[in-house]
């Protein structure tokens, strides 16, 4: 019962209290007026049953009483008041469904232009209070070394009633037992989590809510949570592939596709906004004879540690990835050829001193948009040019 309710119930029980008395207080006139009072405050209160609780009442009291007016009068009014309450029942009821209903719409859509599990879960909360009602709401999900948030969350790690998560895990939805939390304002919260089924990685809905859910508010709730699940299954698998398409699978450095695509953009911001971009590739001279000697995991061990080097190695702007094989290649935003050179020695020279005992040679090639390349082509031809025209001298000095 809410605060509303309260006041209602509470003013119906003070009118049936002064339709008994008024009779002995020498007001007889005023119990009619009492207990139709009486009964049109249930029926706010209570909708439907309240209203025939009122009826009832006033009618007793009316006999009670004696006088014949009292009755019918009375039963009349909370009549009236009845399907007054009605009324306005259907139309909260009405209003009730087409926000659901706007909920669900709302949800689908969400989930079928999000680009991301992440994006889509940062809506999530606020979908499922149009549900059940005001309260707070966040989207967790079990990580390695725990419960991790995905939507913000107010209270610390420390106080997430995590059994309450592991519960809604194995039960589909689960509420907190005993008496509610009590918020900084001095307001219960009961605790309540639903299980969002379809991604790979355990994840729940958290709700905070001013009461218990209810049988109402777990009809609404749990079919919607299957459809939220599901939705994010679709989205963690969209991101697996992105992942996967966009990765270096030995390296974990970005993969050419990346790399191609990335390089459009850049460009395209650098001629838009004048900034130089500058672009290094880097070529391990004399892999294949490793690869070929001392087998293909130690050759596999060894791109893994020129990967290590180069991220160690990196400003913070600068894009690494495998261009493939044994040439990797760094975008440089915001650099010029000279400065691209610059950078290109220092991989070179981290590269070389992390090979150790194998002595590898790395060859790098660099150019910059300021050299007056106009498009990407341009920018990775030039490069490789003095790539392999550093190749080929170290190759003839080695002869």
């Amino acid at each position: 019962m809410d605060r509303i309710e309260s006041v209602l119930v509470s003013a119906a029980v003070l009118c049936l209290i002064g339709a008994v008395a008024a009779p002995g207080l020498g007001v007889p006139d005023w119990s009619p007026v009492l207990l139709v009072a009486a009964a049109g405050t249930l029926a706010a209160a209570k909708g439907v049953l309240g209203g025939v609780a009122g009826a009832v009442v006033a009618l007793a009291i009316g006999r009670w009483i004696g006088d014949p007016v009292v009755p019918t009068l009375a039963g009349l009014g909370a009549l009236a008041l009845l399907f007054v309450a009605l009324g306005a029942r259907v139309r909260h009821l009405r209003r009730r469904r087409e926000a659901v209903l706007a909920s669900w719409l709302d949800t689908a859509r969400t989930l079928q232009e999000a680009h991301a599990a992440r994006e889509a879960a940062a809506a999530l909360p606020g979908l499922a209070l149009r549900l059940v009602g005001p309260g707070a709401a966040a989207v967790l999900r079990r990580g390695e070394t725990g419960w991790e948030a995905l939507t913000p969350v107010d209270a610390p790690p420390a106080d997430w009633p995590t059994k309450l998560f592991e519960s809604a895990i194995d039960q589909g939805w689960a509420e907190g037992p005993g008496e509610p939390l009590i918020d900084g304002r001095g307001r219960p919260r009961w605790q309540i989590a639903v299980a969002l089924p379809g991604p790979e990685v355990p994840t729940i809905l958290w709700l905070q809510l001013p009461r218990r859910l209810g049988a109402i508010g777990r009809k609404r709730l749990l079919p919607w949570a299957r459809v939220a699940g599901a939705g994010l299954g679709r989205l963690d698998a969209l991101d697996r592939l992105t992942r996967a398409a966009y990765t270096d699978p030995l390296t974990g450095l970005g993969s050419r596709r990346a790399f191609e695509e990335r390089l459009r953009e850049e460009m395209a911001r650098a001629l838009r906004y004048g900034h130089p971009l500058g672009l290094v590739l880097l070529d391990l001279d004399g892999f294949k004879q490793i690869n070929d000697t001392r087998g293909h995991p130690e050759g596999d061990r060894l791109l893994r540690l020129v990967a290590q080097t180069l991220r160690r190695t990196r400003r913070e702007a600068d894009l690494l990835y495998r261009w493939g094989g044994d040439e990797f290649a760094v975008l440089l935003p915001n650099t010029s050829s000279a400065g691209a050179r610059q950078a290109a020695l220092r991989y070179a020279e981290a590269v070389e001193g992390a090979s150790g005992p194998l002595r590898l040679r790395a060859c790098v090639g660099y150019a910059g948009t300021d050299e007056g390349h106009a498009h990407a082509s341009e920018l990775v031809r030039a490069a490789d040019d003095r790539l392999y025209a550093q190749k080929a001298a170290s190759r003839q000095h080695a002869t």
